[in-house]
């Protein structure tokens, strides 16, 4: 099973070279949140605990939300990520 998750993160590693790391503050919300990883359909971080109280992605549906190991994924489907996600695009 280690082995697996292994794996599994490492896949995750590969993906996220391809995702812009962005601070939060570009994304619409506090700064305190830290940077995440941004693509078109989702949202990715390491630090869930900042993201969840200071962004207000704890009130995101579980639906919405996948953990892999240390990584929480947030689906651009939840109202709170897709309003992130097009912050961040209209600043571009």
């Amino acid at each position: 099973m280690l082995n697996l998750m292994n794996q599994i993160e490492s896949l995750m590693y590969d993906k996220m070279r391809d995702m812009a790391i962005v601070p939060a503050a570009q994304l619409g919300l506090d700064s305190r949140c830290g940077a995440v990883y941004v693509s078109d359909d989702c949202i990715v971080t390491r630090n869930n605990k900042n993201l969840s109280y200071y962004g207000g992605f704890e009130y995101c549906g579980d639906e919405y939300k996948t953990v892999i190991g240390d990584f929480t994924i947030y689906s651009v489907e939840d109202e709170r990520v897709e309003e992130a996600i097009s912050f961040y695009n209209d600043q571009k």
